[in-house]
């Protein structure tokens, strides 16, 4: 799985957003969002038949959607967790939406709430939120998930962003959409293009968690020199005192080109956070990320993580580079350490060919 930075760009204007995607077999397929297990509802686009919005057609398509009734929200103030609501109304005349269905329920720490047979939009179509702490040009993407198409295709959607008790006070912004139809129409509306105005919910919080993940015991390497087709293999030890850390089961094993090890049944972290690796070849900024598994969880919270850097027999001799960590607490608070930051020294295994 690989992070992803995503610019959606409206006139010379963008907003910024992470996402994870499943890439191969990279990190054992084991997310639990709905958006690495669904599956496609097949609708067609050719000239003269009914999109999947059951409205007839003729192509090319080249409308962009329609925003038949905008953001209705639920409340406009509420507590820290409880759930931001709202509902909306789109169209589109010609090639009409991608949707699909979810396989199984969000998991317990997801913001959108999405429940096993839900139909939902193409996630890369979403209402886009900004709340406290977040960079300024950052942005949380809400799924849509599909309530009703009308006969004249005209769907109703609805989203939530549920909050936790650990989240800060203040307030939280709806700040912009994004809808493409399948012809690649592109509907892309934000307030810092001034094309969209804030819709703002503001949340009251008890316990906040503003305090920063801490490192226990730092990375302990099994051995410091290998040969290529061995792993490199470390543990660390980790603590949040407040909301702690998302992770996920694997549901299948690594495939064999992985370098994680990573196999079925494992509990792993959020794939962003990781141990990053410098390798022979490799640009002076460029890493790989390493997934960490999660051996135990002490009564006090603290997690004792274990990764391997798997090498191949084909890999390059020389001097491989543990050269930074980045973890993030469910409440967005983040401990980044780089060796070129200088507040991480290099952790060194020399790999011989």
């Amino acid at each position: 799985m690989k992070k992803c930075v995503r610019v959606l760009c409206n006139g010379g204007i963008f907003l910024i957003f992470l996402t994870l995607i499943q890439c191969g077999g990279g990190g054992g397929g084991g997310g639990s969002s709905s958006e690495s297990s669904t599956t496609l509802n097949q609708g067609t686009q050719d000239s003269g038949q009914q999109n999947q919005n059951n409205v007839v057609f003729t192509g090319p398509d080249t409308d962009l959607p329609v925003i038949v009734q905008g953001i209705q929200l639920e409340k406009t103030q509420i507590n820290a967790g409880e759930a931001i609501q709202f509902t909306l109304k789109i169209k589109d005349e010609g090639s009409g939406f991608s949707t699909f269905i979810a396989e199984k329920d969000d998991d317990n720490f997801s913001r959108d709430g999405i429940k096993k047979g839900d139909q939902f939009l193409l996630t890369e179509m979403r209402v886009y939120i900004h709340t406290p702490g977040m960079c300024e040009y950052c942005a949380d993407g809400i799924i849509l998930k599909v309530d009703s198409i009308g006969t004249d295709g005209t769907m109703t959607l609805s989203g939530q962003y549920r909050t936790f008790a650990y989240d800060q006070s203040g307030s939280y912004e709806i700040n912009g959409i994004y809808f493409r139809d399948r012809a690649g129409n592109k509907l892309s509306l934000s307030a810092s293009g001034n094309n969209f105005t804030k819709i703002i919910v503001h949340v009251d919080s008890v316990s906040p968690d503003t305090d920063l993940p801490v490192i226990v015991q730092g990375i302990q390497l099994e051995k410091t020199q290998i040969n290529a087709g061995e792993a490199i293999q470390f543990t660390l030890k980790i603590k949040d005192e407040g909301s702690g850390f998302s992770t996920f089961i694997a549901e299948k094993d690594d495939d064999n080109f992985s370098r994680d090890g990573i196999k079925k049944g494992d509990q792993f972290l959020l794939t962003e956070m990781r141990v990053y690796i410098h390798t022979p070849g490799m640009c002076e900024y460029c890493a790989d990320g390493i997934i960490l598994k999660v051996d135990s969880i002490g009564t006090d919270g603290t997690m004792t993580l274990s990764g391997q850097y798997r090498t191949f027999a084909y890999d390059q001799s020389g001097s491989y580079e543990i050269n930074g960590i980045y973890f993030r607490d469910r409440a967005g608070n983040k401990l980044s350490l780089s060796a070129s930051g200088n507040n991480f020294t290099k952790i060194i295994v020399h790999v011989n060919n």
